[in-house]
């Protein structure tokens, strides 16, 4: 099978990846080594996509429980952009939510010690608490 383009995009993503035919040596009357070429390629592709690699996310804080919370609210003016602290706890399959506390470092500690109250209830004594890993905190 003849191509007239000796270049051929696999890809539409912003990261175009392009093939260089001449290099592969297909015969210009060889469909079916064309299309197994195809093949080949598109199984190389479902590979790939299968081990994709996801950036970890950084955690802003050491605490247990809390994370950060990013709000924006758009106006026909003007975008405010909110950033707090929010408090979770898991429990028998379900996510808990403890409140939203400023972005502040007092802040911060409010959602850890509301997790540990939350802990504390949920799991008694076996509970694994911010107090507990960073008492010198909490003092």
């Amino acid at each position: 099978m003849a191509v007239n383009k000796s270049r051929l995009i696999t890809s539409k993503s912003p990261c175009h990846r392009v093939l260089d035919l001449d290099n592969f040596n297909l015969p210009d009357n060889n469909r079916d080594g064309f299309y197994s070429f195809l093949d080949e390629l598109a199984h190389e592709r479902k590979k790939s996509r299968q081990r994709s690699y996801t950036k970890p996310k950084v955690r802003l804080t050491k605490y247990r429980g809390v994370y950060v919370q990013r709000s924006n609210i758009c106006h026909p003016n003007k975008t405010y952009h909110y950033t707090f602290w929010r408090g979770l706890i898991c429990a028998e399959g379900k996510v808990h939510f403890l409140g939203l506390f400023p972005f502040t470092p007092e802040g911060e500690k409010q959602a850890a010690l509301l997790y540990d109250k939350a802990a504390i209830k949920l799991y008694g004594d076996d509970a694994k608490t911010n107090q507990m890993m960073y008492p010198e905190d909490f003092i």
